[in-house]
């Protein structure tokens, strides 16, 4: 292969991980894979062939397969934690630089499959709802959630933070705290739904 087609091995390599996090470890299809790039599926295998000699991946009886995605069907979910933290109060920047990667168990989120993430929470706009400053919260990563749902969203300017998703008086999504004393009930429309909260951690007193 010319050097110029290592980005392409890249993003073959990038979904196929992806791929296998949103659905418990299973790995997509030639054909899933050359739909999702833009290309045929004939090149896909023709690709892969030549990332196994690489050593970029794995690829046996027609499945492709990655470290990763070995590690994560062994030993549970790939969860990765933020260690800045997230809001429950003011926004709080944060790059979502990821300190380390670690094997989530599936009990510990009832089995539900995806790709998790874990951030400390600072602030107590979220008394309320059961999240204290210093808890963990769990979030599944995506980018849509359902009115009701306690959210990780990403606010411009202000950083990531955990609140509730709901509706303003005109009918818009927007982010609500879960403090009466907190002034800032309403935290605004203008956010991205990073994930949705399934579980709270909280040490021991």
């Amino acid at each position: 292969m010319r050097t110029k087609n290592r980005e392409l091995m890249e993003q073959i390599k990038r979904f196929i991980e992806e791929y296998a996090i949103d659905s418990g470890g299973e790995t997509p299809t030639m054909r899933e894979i050359g739909e999702k790039l833009g290309v045929s599926h004939v090149l896909v295998i023709r690709y892969l062939r030549e990332m196994d000699e690489l050593g970029m991946i794995y690829y046996r009886d027609g499945k492709p397969m990655t470290e990763r995605i070995r590690q994560m069907q062994e030993k549970g979910f790939v969860c990765e934690f933020y260690p800045e933290g997230s809001a429950a109060g003011p926004g709080l920047y944060n790059e979502g630089r990821v300190e380390l990667c670690f094997s989530l168990p599936p009990i510990l989120v009832d089995g539900r499959q995806g790709h998790y993430c874990m951030v400390p929470i600072q602030g107590e706009s979220m008394i309320e709802a059961g999240i204290e400053d210093g808890d963990m919260v769990i979030c599944r990563k995506q980018e849509t959630a359902n009115i009701g749902d306690i959210v990780l969203a990403w606010i411009e300017g202000e950083g990531n933070t955990v609140k509730r998703l709901s509706r303003d008086s005109r009918g818009r999504e927007c982010l609500m705290a879960e403090n009466k004393s907190d002034r800032r009930q309403n935290y605004g429309t203008d956010f991205q739904v990073q994930g949705v909260v399934v579980k709270i951690l909280r040490d021991v007193d």
